[in-house]
């Protein structure tokens, strides 16, 4: 089982592992893809997809995948490696039948979670100078939840049906994908991400699945 400490040690030691890399890997081939087709200095992605929660119960339970979009700003600091600053917002939709089910009798209060994620990319472009190039990424930053909860008391007896609190956690992603440049200036992406939030028993960990443009600065 992957802890929270786990998981945050080895987004730290990975993001100097992937620095370290890109400026030992060799840059600059002289061929004409790498002419046309050089690195971007700054570009800005926007991407659109679904997110799908992993582990918890509290989450899984009632609320299933939902539509997330995303953006994000980076610029290049060596030939291979991009730093950047982004968010991602994601909509999980009200299972009234998984509700129905586990509460039978109960009335039914759908009540829709959005989370949106505000953090710190670094990435690693294996072939940055190509018209296609695949990158790995470590991301670390914050993740908000708007919580959503189900309570009432019957005959002086509290029960709670379900209670996400609204709050704010640290959290931590690795990420992988590939852009395929139509142009000097215009790219399609394909972008996969897992993450973790930290100490929160409701969320743990999701995964996303974008794809999108992206434009050079």
């Amino acid at each position: 089982m992957v802890t929270s400490r786990t998981f945050l040690t080895l987004v730290v030691f990975l993001i100097p592992a992937i620095a370290l890399q890109a400026q030992t890997s060799g840059g600059g081939k002289n061929d004409i893809f790498r002419t046309l087709y050089a690195p971007r200095d700054r570009t800005v992605e926007i991407t659109g997809g679904v997110t799908v929660p992993l582990s918890h119960l509290a989450l899984k339970q009632f609320w299933t995948r939902g539509p997330s979009a995303g953006v994000l700003f980076l610029g290049r600091a060596t030939y291979n490696v991009k730093f950047g600053i982004g968010g991602e917002a994601s909509l999980f939709s009200f299972r009234r039948g998984m509700f129905a089910l586990a509460y039978p009798g109960v009335t039914t209060q759908a009540k829709d979670l959005a989370t949106v994620y505000v953090y710190l990319a670094i990435r690693n472009y294996l072939n940055p100078g190509l018209r296609l190039s695949p990158y790995v990424g470590l991301d670390v930053g914050v993740l908000r939840v708007t919580g959503a909860e189900y309570k009432e008391i019957i005959n002086d007896v509290r029960f709670t049906y379900y209670d996400i609190p609204g709050m704010s956690r640290l959290a931590g992603s690795v990420s992988m994908g590939g852009d395929y440049f139509l142009s000097r200036r215009i790219a399609l992406l394909l972008h996969g991400r897992a993450m973790y939030v930290v100490n929160d028993p409701n969320v743990g960990f999701l995964l996303s699945f974008h794809a999108g443009v992206k434009f050079t600065l």
